[in-house]
């Protein structure tokens, strides 16, 4: 009894841990990790794998440009089937198929036959998958907790977020390292058949799926009816316009630049860089999560594409 209460006190003191408490949250945040974990690991050992085929950093441009690009195009699309099938389920499915396409290039990579194309159609797949993880995920996310843990829930995955991003970047470059390309890409098969395993033991009753017409004609209408609002409405297309610019400008050296240079100069400490990304990351997240509701969200996040912008030019 004594040992329960001091649990509760815990939870109590720290706002930002209540979500955990609940079995199915804490599941989908595995899940969740998990799948970022892997996709930020596969485009690290692909662009690596790429400028080693090639020589060239160009090559690693384009292959996360193919990934940029698909899920840019099939982002709308993603969020309409969305609000039309369980979220769940799309998530379980999506991982699955990201395992599958995973121990394919596997087989082609230890096979000797390994192409630049071949991670050129990899990451233009691997980007089609990946656009269903954030419309599922934020469907799904105020099924899972209440109402007055939504900000530390999204200060949870905010940190996953940037975890999965220097975890996976670490990750990666270890299993490069201390084994192959091919045994890296192959864990992170696993990694993502784990995740799909997570969210299969989520028990949960999924509410506003909206029972409408699935054909393509009437969610091409719809798509294009959000493109009119998303243009109505300036805040909006300006936000869009900002973090598209913010994808080129911030995420491309970040994604990019930091690997290939780890190939060319010997002294850089790839890994301190990526663990300093994830230290701010935990101290914003820990001062957001305290939080019960944050006043004006949209200037703390224009604030911290600011920041983002003066820590890449400096």
């Amino acid at each position: 009894m004594h040992t329960e209460l001091e649990s509760q006190s815990i939870f109590h003191k720290f706002p930002l841990l209540e979500p955990m408490r609940k079995r199915n949250f804490f599941l989908f945040w595995l899940g969740f990790s998990l799948t970022l974990v892997t996709n930020i690991s596969f485009l690290f050992a692909i662009t690596i794998e790429g400028y080693r085929l090639t020589g060239s950093g160009t090559t690693a441009g384009v292959i996360n440009s193919l990934f940029q690009a698909s899920w840019l195009m099939i982002m709308l699309f993603a969020g309409v089937l969305t609000d039309r099938m369980s979220r769940r389920l799309i998530i379980i499915i999506v991982n699955l198929l990201r395992s599958v396409l995973l121990f394919t290039l596997v087989i082609i990579m230890q096979s000797g036959v390994l192409s630049v194309e071949h991670l050129y159609i990899a990451a233009f797949l691997m980007g089609l998958a990946s656009a269903f993880d954030g419309p599922a995920s934020t469907a799904i996310l105020p099924m899972l907790v209440r109402r007055k843990q939504i900000v530390a829930a999204n200060s949870l995955l905010a940190f996953a977020s940037r975890g999965g991003m220097v975890g996976g970047a670490i990750f990666g470059s270890r299993l490069i390292s201390e084994t192959s390309t091919s045994n890296a890409i192959m864990v992170m098969a696993l990694t993502s058949m784990f995740a799909a395993f997570c969210v299969s033991l989520i028990i949960v009753k999924e509410k506003h799926i909206i029972s409408q017409p699935r054909s393509v004609g009437y969610i091409l209408r719809q798509l294009w009816q959000g493109v009119i609002y998303a243009i109505s409405v300036p805040w909006l297309w300006l936000t869009i316009l900002i973090f598209a610019m913010l994808n080129v400008t911030i995420y491309g050296p970040w994604r990019i630049g930091l690997p290939l240079l780890s190939e060319i100069e010997d002294g850089l400490n790839l890994e301190a860089l990526y663990l300093m990304g994830g230290l701010g990351a935990l101290l914003v997240t820990i001062t957001l999560g305290q939080l019960r509701r944050v006043s004006k969200p949209g200037r703390v996040m224009y604030m911290a594409v600011i920041a983002k912008g003066v820590g890449i030019l400096l």
